[in-house]
């Protein structure tokens, strides 16, 4: 296949269209970090997400137009776009998904709300006593169930491990109880 003058600017021009692509697909990962609290490790991986997607995209469309020749051109066209997306009306389309986003959250919110102010007060009353007592229990029957493998020496009053039931714990545990 032959390369031409024309082959060539247009694969520019596409290249600074995927550059740009690329940025948009940047920004929606900002949105998330905007909207969700900072996290390191996710931040970290959403970064490492990223770049292994562009390095995807990027060589497939190398492959696709070049037949896996990596031109200069190419790249320089990718960052050209990536570039002028990200200074010029990226920025603004940031602010504009921004602030939809955060307007869908306030009324998602407020109609969650709304949903469970329409539910029958005595049944919220009634599901939270049986999620506190189902709580209640459940700690009793560990602590009742723990306090069973120990005796205790009335010398040192330290807690002896019951050697009929073999069990063996940590001595640092032990000692917190």
């Amino acid at each position: 296949m032959e390369i031409t003058l024309f082959s060539q600017t247009t694969f520019f021009l596409l290249s600074i269209l995927l550059g740009a692509a690329l940025s948009l697909l940047f920004d929606v990962i900002r949105v998330v970090n905007a909207v969700l609290k900072d996290n390191l490790r996710r931040v970290f991986f959403e970064d490492i997400f990223y770049f292994i997607i562009s390095a995807v995209v990027t060589f497939i469309y190398i492959l696709i137009v070049n037949m896996g020749e990596i031109r200069i051109y190419i790249i320089v066209g990718e960052i050209i776009g990536w570039v002028l997306y990200r200074f010029t009306i990226g920025n603004f389309i940031f602010k504009i998904v921004l602030i939809v986003v955060n307007f869908m959250i306030k009324w998602l919110k407020k109609i969650n709300k709304f949903l469970i102010s329409k539910l029958p007060k005595e049944r919220i009353k009634k599901l939270k006593k049986r999620i506190d007592s189902f709580n209640l229990k459940l700690k009793n029957k560990c602590k009742l169930k723990f306090k069973g493998y120990l005796k205790t020496n009335k010398k040192n009053k330290k807690p002896k491990i019951n050697k009929r039931l073999n069990v063996k714990l940590n001595k640092k545990y032990i000692e917190k109880l």
